[in-house]
């Protein structure tokens, strides 16, 4: 929904502040307005959240959301007003749906009667789809400021807000996105890590277009990432720059690191084991009963500078746990670098109410040089609470690196690590994956020729599927306006 504005609203003579999120104007929001006549009572109901009312934006139905009084994690706890766009009917548009738009909010100045106007510079088009239904900003008026007189935000005990958006401006940059489209092997609580370049090439010379690498790691199927401008519509329309000839534009887009999951079989040995005389650490020839995690390029898991990593589920008895590994420990302020590794329960809102859970696990690592394996459980604890304030349990100091990479101890060998979990009464499943990093993979390089650019439809355009290691994947583009954007 569009409108056109005429200059007596003053829209443009506006005050900026100096990250270009905010400014001032006459114009009131187009699309929903919100009137709080007595905020301090709504304070006294500590009511946590307020949805309004539905109203449509180009197709769509949305409502507003208000945390009245959030507790601002910045600015040593100040109180903050937090406000959210929401899409409300998300189950009645089609599989796969993505809605992208450049939303504004609005608080009313009653002094000035003038509006100041808020939009994130960070992302100018907020991204909703199945996984993400609701944008915002948590800070998006301190209580302090609102009680401000001098801003004429608060006036008489009552507060307006506002929204507007806009799904279909008129573009002035070209965006492209990595996107996974891969919703059967990315399976619950898998993460995938992929480092890889996106670039326009120029038709006539070999002055390609491409911004600087790119890494994520992605944790759920539908995933884009990308750059909202990527290259200015006017410099790829300009025939001397050659990235649109006759119509058509390539892309290519080239992965440079993959992370790849392999499921493993582990033989059961029923060797004797000798515990060391601390009883916190002992080495036994029994592969962990429970789970392994194999890592193949640990250095590789350390360049992704991943604070952690989480394995897909495993069963032991009766619930699903997972292993939670800190490659550079956690928690580590003193500077010293260690492995953590902790045990988590995956599903504690299954289990029911007042639930607790006592556990004893050990953790294991692999000396592939001798074949056995050093496990490791806690000497001061040897039983774990589990329960709703406490659902992960674990070691800081698992393993340092200093330990890790001694070559003697065998726990580091070809770059590969070899961890694992029992929990429980030791019960062989031999469940387990590996996690593998593949550089310059075979058919890791994707070519989209695009023909006709002018008459597709830039709101969204897909490429065809492609697979890079198993995984599938598309690269999309739409045009932006990489600029505050009124309805």
């Amino acid at each position: 929904m569009k409108r056109e504005l005429d200059k007596e609203d003053d829209i443009f003579n506006a005050t900026t502040d100096k990250n270009g999120k905010q400014r001032f104007r006459k114009l009131p929001p187009a699309h929903y307005t919100f009137e709080i006549e007595s905020f301090s009572s709504l304070l006294k109901t500590k009511m946590e959240n307020y949805e309004t009312k539905d109203f449509e934006v180009d197709g769509y139905k949305w409502r507003m959301v208000l945390y009245p009084n959030r507790k601002s994690k910045k600015e040593g706890g100040s109180r903050h007003i937090s406000l959210f766009l929401a899409v409300t009917e998300p189950a009645g548009v089609s599989f796969g749906w993505e809605v992208n738009i450049s939303a504004t909010f609005f608080v009313f100045d009653g002094i000035r009667d003038r509006y100041l106007a808020v939009q994130d510079a960070d992302q100018m088009y907020w991204r909703f789809h199945k996984f993400k239904t609701e944008w915002g900003f948590l800070d998006f008026l301190s209580h302090d400021t609102l009680r401000d007189p001098s801003n004429g935000f608060l006036l008489d005990d009552r507060i307006i807000l506002g929204v507007e958006g806009d799904s279909n401006p008129s573009g002035t940059h070209l965006s492209l996105y990595l996107h996974l489209d891969d919703s059967e092997s990315l399976h619950t609580g898998r993460k995938l890590y992929a480092k890889w370049s996106l670039r326009i090439k120029n038709c006539t010379n070999r002055n390609h277009y491409e911004k600087e690498e790119a890494e994520h790691w992605f944790d759920s199927p539908g995933q884009g990432f990308g750059c909202i401008d990527f290259m200015l519509l006017s410099t790829l329309k300009d025939p001397s720059m050659g990235y649109l000839v006759n119509d058509c534009m390539i892309i290519e887009a080239e992965f440079n690191l993959i992370s790849v999951e392999l499921q493993i079989a582990m033989k059961r040995d029923t060797s004797n084991a000798t515990i060391d005389k601390n009883g916190k650490q002992r080495f036994r020839k029994l592969p962990p009963a429970h789970y392994t995690f194999e890592i193949e390029s640990f250095s590789s898991l350390l360049e992704t500078k991943v604070e952690k990593y989480e394995t897909k589920d495993f069963e032991a008895g009766g619930y699903k746990w997972r292993m939670v590994l800190y490659p550079n420990g956690k928690n580590k302020e003193d500077g010293s670098r260690h492995i953590s590794l902790f045990l988590a329960l995956a599903e504690p809102a299954g289990v029911s109410f007042g639930w607790e859970l006592n556990v004893t696990a050990t953790f294991f690592v692999l000396d592939r040089t001798r074949d056995r394996h050093l496990a490791v459980q806690d000497a001061d604890q040897l039983s774990w609470r589990f329960h709703k304030f406490k659902a992960e349990w674990g070691v800081l100091d698992f393993l340092s690196h200093q330990a890790l990479h001694d070559p003697s101890n065998g726990f580091l060998v070809d770059n590969r690590i070899v961890l694992g979990v029992e929990v429980f009464v030791i019960k062989f499943s031999g469940a387990g994956e590996s996690l593998s990093f593949v550089k310059e993979p075979a058919h890791g390089l994707y070519t989209w020729t695009i023909d006709n650019f002018s008459t597709l439809d830039k709101n969204l355009c897909f490429s065809d599927v492609f697979i890079v290691e198993g995984t599938k994947w598309c690269v999309l583009i739409f045009c932006v306006v990489k600029a505050v954007a009124f309805a």
